[in-house]
């Protein structure tokens, strides 16, 4: 099966003084339909440049990103970013936020309400269509956030630290809550995160990236099956994981300190 979302030999560098600071170094991945992976990696391993790059927002500068086999060579419509920050415009409603997407693909009025009612129902915000973000929590500002990348249908989500910006409690609530929503849309999604629970509770698979430069340390495969609640983060198998992650991440230290 092709895979719907490709990293190939990706290598990045940025200038650093006189000579170039390598970034990432020879990233291989790949992303299947429907997959919610994670990507995992202490400080310093470029996590948030691979998911950029991914993305189409700044160039990699050697390899390829392939959407169904096709370059991506810069931003598009196919694929849909998520950052910690809200990133909404504070002058417009909800409904607005969510229905701007559409609104600049030349959609007509009637096609536009349609997609931003459904996606207002989605993320359980109906009751605030008419309500300005500063009248929002953080929890509810980062699912109209969600809402405005999903009114655009991209084939891939792409989310970068999306919960990192709020508290312990409503973290997870909102870990709940995309979890249902992967589970009802059936999107493909990618999220780069530094909590490891987070990572495992939300995904398939999970890549862990080592440090200075960013290199695949690993690949895990999540078996926890589709009915998770918060009570499975207290399960055996989950904390199984949870301390291979960790040891991973560990090794990576170590082989950058050695």
């Amino acid at each position: 099966m092709t895979a719907l979302l490709e990293v190939i030999d990706l290598v990045k560098t940025f200038p650093h003084k006189k000579e170039s600071l390598l970034v990432l170094d020879q990233i291989n991945l790949t992303i299947e339909q429907g997959e919610f992976v994670s990507i995992v990696g202490a400080s310093g391993s470029g996590k948030s440049t691979l998911l950029n790059i991914m993305a189409g927002l700044i160039p990699p500068s050697s390899g390829a990103i392939q959407l169904q086999g096709r370059a991506v060579t810069g931003p598009g419509p196919d694929l849909g970013m998520v950052f910690q920050s809200y990133t909404l415009f504070p002058w417009m409603t909800v409904a607005k936020n969510i229905g701007f997407g559409p609104r600049m693909e030349g959609l007509d009025p009637p096609a536009v309400a349609e997609r931003v009612n459904y996606y207002l129902n989605v993320v359980g915000l109906s009751p605030f269509a008419d309500a300005l973000p500063k009248q929002l929590s953080g929890g509810m500002k980062q699912r109209v956030a969600i809402a405005r990348a999903l009114a655009n249908e991209p084939q891939v989500l792409l989310m970068d630290e999306p919960f990192g910006a709020l508290d312990a409690q409503t973290r997870e609530a909102l870990q709940v809550f995309m979890l249902n929503l992967w589970e009802q849309t059936k999107k493909t999604i990618v999220m780069i995160t530094h909590d490891l629970d987070e990572a495992i509770f939300l995904s398939q698979r999970v890549y862990a990236l080592s440090s200075c430069p960013g290199r695949i340390k690993a690949e895990i495969p999540i078996g926890l099956g589709s009915s998770r609640s918060l009570d499975t983060k207290e399960d055996p198998y989950f904390c199984l994981l949870k301390h291979q992650l960790r040891e991973l991440l560990h090794e990576a230290k170590n082989d950058l300190a050695g």
